[in-house]
């Protein structure tokens, strides 16, 4: 079994005022190929399979694709679980890593959730040290490890 270390997110980040990052909400017809794609770079692994959108606690209206100069870039998908709410997956492809997708992804899922007033977890990998080197420098405040 993995190690994991589980954070919550606080409901105030810093934004990003870069006008090149584009967020659209998942649109099935749109996006349910380019996102597999996008982790598949992101994570040099293999991508989804093509019905991955088709998995238990998926929700459109929480998922989120970035695009970066008109080019998809990253994507994030969250979801409520026992009244709080859930990163599931963040990615940015490598070349548009730090250029302040990651954030504007974040703080989407912030906003879809505000009005529900529920906290905001994610889960990482404890040997993902370019992923907790990130959450930390965010102020992403880490509950277990």
């Amino acid at each position: 079994m993995e190690d994991w270390i589980k954070y919550l997110i606080p409901k105030n980040l810093l934004g990003n005022e870069n006008k090149n990052i584009k967020i659209e909400k998942f649109n099935e017809i749109q996006h349910k190929d380019i996102i597999p794609q996008i982790y598949a770079d992101a994570f040099c692994d293999k991508a989804w399979e093509s019905d991955w959108y088709k998995i238990d606690l998926f929700n459109p209206d929480s998922c989120f694709v970035a695009k970066y100069n008109e080019e998809y870039a990253g994507f994030i998908i969250s979801f409520i679980k026992e009244n709080s709410a859930y990163i599931s997956v963040i990615a940015v492809i490598k070349k548009y890593q730090k250029c302040g997708i990651g954030i504007s992804l974040i703080n989407r899922v912030i906003n879809y959730f505000k009005n529900k007033d529920l906290k905001i977890y994610l889960d990482v990998e404890a040997k993902n040290k370019p992923a907790i080197n990130w959450y930390n420098k965010c102020e992403f405040i880490q509950i277990t490890k």
